[in-house]
């Protein structure tokens, strides 16, 4: 693998991580292709939905724990990152931990790497 790629989409992962944390709508608008889209529990959102769900800060993140990460280029242009996640969260109805494997696909578009697919996968209890 090239490691220039790999190092790319591990740094990215890990910003992409701290804005969640953070509830960074305003980073995904810029992380995110203008195609993106995310499928997961919450069903399947596109840019603007997932910018509208960082931005409403319905969930916090209380910390965050990743393991098993995994990189792979798909062409000199695209890769993902695979992981396994386990989020304590908190919104109204009180604390929770999920556990999930999560997978972001990524694409350099106009020189610059975007996110354009993520799925997340909960792991069964």
């Amino acid at each position: 693998m090239n490691p220039s790629i790999e190092a790319a989409l591990l740094a990215l992962k890990e910003k992409a991580l701290e804005a969640t944390r953070q509830g960074d709508s305003e980073f995904y608008r810029h992380y995110l292709a203008e195609g993106a889209i995310a499928v997961g529990p919450f069903g399947i959102l596109d840019k603007e939905g997932i910018v509208a769900q960082m931005a409403s800060g319905s969930t916090r993140f209380r910390s965050s724990k990743i393991e098993d990460t995994r990189v792979m280029a798909l062409s000199s242009q695209s890769g993902l990152v695979t992981y396994k996640a386990t989020f304590e969260t908190s919104n109204e109805g009180g604390a929770k931990v999920s556990s999930m494997f999560v997978t972001t696909v990524y694409a350099q578009i106009d020189g610059v790497w975007q996110g354009v697919f993520y799925q997340q996968t909960p792991l069964q209890k």
